[in-house]
């Protein structure tokens, strides 16, 4: 009796040993069009590989799921919609031709998402909402049908490196409403605006390349209504129409060797720092609004501004020098339109080539 308890106790030690515990993945692979990734994920896989073209939406709510692209790739023609769920991760996909979004995390929701291309989808290409989190790294988003590559908005953030975002009818990526994104290694391309923050949106950003379509009316980096933006580094911000457009109280810091090519409009209580810049373009700072700038290149021929600077509507122009720094180096005029703009410009903290005109605060017509 005892050497039957004592087998059935090991039988039972080594079943228990054989299944799978919480932390191992249920794996499966489906092959498109014949089975379908909606029924793997109702079945309970949690890492779903995809061989071929897969028409269908797919609704995640669980956990810990991994959608991921076979050897020879996979495509889905359709929307991957995450709502609350965590660490879920979409890798090595195409996604296009749906009529909604490409991919979206909503309520919450944590998303990876590496090595994804998402083209031609019906609406907005990633779409993050209502406190959600998304992690894009090496995705090319483009053609969205919804004009716009990747959306953040209602407090969600975004983590967006190595990418491409392009084509898309008008903007490339877009934060509103308490919207967070940090951006790193980035090529915005083809669209009327860039990056826009709308609305207490923030945007970290370092070494990206910014450029806008053949339009007037187009922003590279589109800033408004109270919303913050940092210029790391590296950066460089390219457009016909504005290369940066600020209005209604919003923020920018500009700390290390960024370029802006392009002209700059600063507008409505909005206020900038540059402290390495490059900037070609001319500059409009408008309606109680500051523009400060240092030269902190370290470089003797380093010229912060080359094109001409007009302040209007009890605006300021602060060329600021501190210990260390080099004198900013202006090729442009600079003119004040009304007695109470003025220009803080002392000799040794600026070289101005070009003339200045009406400005308070500033006594020599040229310099």
């Amino acid at each position: 009796m005892k050497m039957q308890m004592r087998a059935g106790a090991i039988a039972i030690l080594l079943a228990v040993n054989l299944m799978p515990t919480a932390a191992e993945a249920l794996s499966t692979t489906v092959n498109c069009p014949t089975q379908s990734i909606v029924a793997a994920v109702n079945a309970g896989f949690d890492e779903i590989t995809i061989v071929g073209t897969c028409t269908e939406n797919v609704g995640i709510q669980q956990d810990d799921v991994t959608l991921q692209g076979g050897g020879s790739g996979g495509t889905v023609i359709g929307e991957l919609f995450v709502t609350g769920a965590h660490r879920v991760t979409i890798q090595n996909l195409t996604i296009s031709g749906g009529s909604g979004h490409g991919i979206a995390a909503v309520d919450g929701a944590a998303v990876a998402v590496t090595n994804v291309t998402i083209n031609g989808v019906g609406d907005t290409g990633i779409v993050a909402t209502n406190g959600s989190f998304i992690n894009v790294n090496g995705a090319t988003v483009q053609n969205s049908g919804g004009g716009t590559g990747i959306t953040v908005d209602m407090g969600s953030q975004a983590v967006i490196a190595g990418s491409t975002i392009r084509n898309n009818s008008s903007t490339g990526i877009s934060v509103l409403r308490g919207g967070i994104v940090t951006l790193a290694g980035t090529t915005i391309a083809g669209s009327p605006e860039g990056l826009a923050l709308n609305t207490h949106a923030m945007g970290w950003l370092n070494g990206n390349t910014i450029t806008t379509s053949a339009s007037d009316d187009s922003s590279a980096l589109d800033m408004d209504w109270g919303s913050t933006a940092r210029l790391n580094g590296g950066n460089t911000l390219t457009s016909a129409g504005n290369a940066l457009f600020m209005r209604q109280g919003t923020t920018l810091n500009q700390r290390n060797g960024d370029a802006i090519n392009g002209p700059i409009f600063i507008d409505g209580l909005s206020n900038a720092e540059f402290r390495d810049v490059s900037i070609n373009g001319d500059v409009q700072v408008v309606d109680h609004s500051v523009l400060r700038m240092k030269d902190q290149s370290g470089s003797l021929v380093h010229v912060s501004l080359t094109g001409n600077t007009g302040v209007s509507e009890d605006s300021g122009l602060n060329f600021i020098k501190d210990q260390g720094d080099e004198r900013v180096r202006v090729v442009g005029n600079i003119t004040c339109a009304d007695t109470k703009s003025s220009l803080s410009a002392l000799p040794t903290n600026v070289s101005i080539s070009g003339k200045t005109k009406g400005c308070a605060g500033y006594s020599n017509a040229t310099n």
